[in-house]
């Protein structure tokens, strides 16, 4: 039974990630990929009972979490009740489940292991598409060819900013994990996965990604070596402030070049001429949601709507500030208890925790989308019990200690 039930966490993962339910919808019928996804539920539910006895604990992130869907479910209903909203609640039930299920799921170390390869494996599946996709002149948009061509690299979501995201969260794992005697595979699969970001155009994608490439790089910035790391940062800003004259002769599309000065202007710090794609007014508006009932909110899914490209004042308006303060403190455990990590451990968590809240602030959908929800969870049990995925935890209170690490414990974990 165990079995079945890791393959069908692996699979409503994969499921996730791939956005198969939406193709299914686009494909065939709206009622068949709604079919689907109530299917993937049940599916999960009944795994979760495979897995809910043995071991008694859960990360203390991941109480944080139930705290915070406590009040959100609470105040958020009470919205929907007041001001009879209820478009987007059934659907918020696919975010919810894959939380429950998997923090129940993940309490065995073993089954994070799975988690890991699956989320490795899927994601480079992802940036495959993204790369494939781009070159046939496909948009998932229009579930076809353009007149126009495909200017942004949007993959299986049919949209560049979270397929960007994704791509960032691809490389994070990989470069941390994916370590073989051939360090040739290592860097065509790192340079696989900048390719797919890079095609992506997006600002904010290329910002985070110079981020976290830094971040885990740190090594380079030690005293020792220092001296070879500096004379490369000046030559690595001069190409950045003077990106659009090196990007004319790659002859870009329109789009394209704009998103190339964007860069340029950012990293030139002429913040006045960067373009937010107008997400400043779709801010502006939803602010506008949240001011007039800051207390109780205006029901759940209602930021989702207004597409405020915000996922913080998105839970804001969802449900009020209770939800809000909850939530901040939730991102305030991550943060607290990654900086306890260890230095080989801290700075690849930082690096995913610093893409997933910059894009927090860009992105209304990063809570809602289930393989986010599900990395969340696993990042939280790595966090707070950072043991190898075949080390013995006890789940008794009489128990002794962890037992000594295996000589099998693969570099890095």
């Amino acid at each position: 039974m165990k079995k079945l039930g890791v393959f069908i966490f692996i699979y409503a993962f994969v499921f996730s990630t791939l956005n198969l339910q939406n193709f299914a919808s686009w494909f065939i019928s709206r009622e068949l990929g709604q079919l689907f996804l109530y299917l993937n539920l049940g599916l999960l539910l009944f795994a979760s009972t495979i897995f809910i006895k043995g071991r008694r604990f859960f990360s203390k992130t991941v109480h944080s979490w139930v705290l915070f869907y406590v009040a959100y479910y609470i105040f958020g209903i009470i919205a929907c009740i007041k001001f009879d909203y209820f478009d987007y609640l059934l659907q918020s039930a696919a975010p919810l489940t894959y939380f429950m299920t998997f923090a129940i799921f993940l309490r065995h170390p073993k089954n994070r292991g799975y988690l890991l390869k699956t989320m490795l494996i899927s994601f480079l599946i992802y940036c495959i598409f993204l790369i494939g996709l781009y070159h046939l002149g496909y948009d998932v948009d229009i579930l076809g060819k353009p007149k126009w061509g495909v200017e942004r690299a949007e993959g299986l979501y049919g949209d560049a900013n979270n397929s960007a995201l994704l791509a960032i969260i691809c490389f994070t794992l990989w470069f941390k994990f994916y370590h073989p005697r051939n360090g040739i595979k290592r860097i065509a699969v790192l340079s696989l996965i900048v390719y797919s970001l890079f095609l992506t155009f997006s600002t904010t994608g290329y910002l985070v990604f110079a981020l976290v490439f830094v971040g885990l790089n740190y090594k380079l910035f030690l005293k020792k070596k220092m001296i070879i790391a500096l004379p490369l940062v000046p030559l690595l800003l001069l190409g950045l402030v003077n990106l659009t004259s090196l990007a004319k002769p790659l002859q870009l599309k329109k789009v394209q070049m704009a998103k190339v000065e964007n860069i340029e202007n950012l990293f030139s710090f002429n913040l006045e001429q960067v373009d937010s794609s107008g997400r400043t007014e779709l801010l502006t508006n939803l602010l506008q949601k949240v001011f007039e009932s800051p207390f109780l909110g205006n029901g759940i899914g209602f930021g989702n709507e207004l597409r405020g490209h915000n996922t913080i004042i998105g839970i804001w308006a969802d449900a009020g500030i209770v939800p809000l303060v909850f939530f901040l403190l939730v991102l305030f455990t991550y943060l607290k208890n990654t900086l306890k990590l260890q230095e080989a451990q801290r700075h690849y968590m930082l690096a995913l925790l610093l893409t997933l809240f910059i894009y927090m602030i860009s992105l209304q959908t990063v809570i809602n989308q289930p393989y986010l929800v599900c990395l969340f969870v696993w990042m939280a049990f790595k966090i707070d019990y950072h043991v190898p995925e075949h080390k013995y935890i006890p789940y008794h209170k009489n128990e002794r200690t962890i037992a000594p690490q295996s000589a099998e414990q693969p570099r890095n974990e």
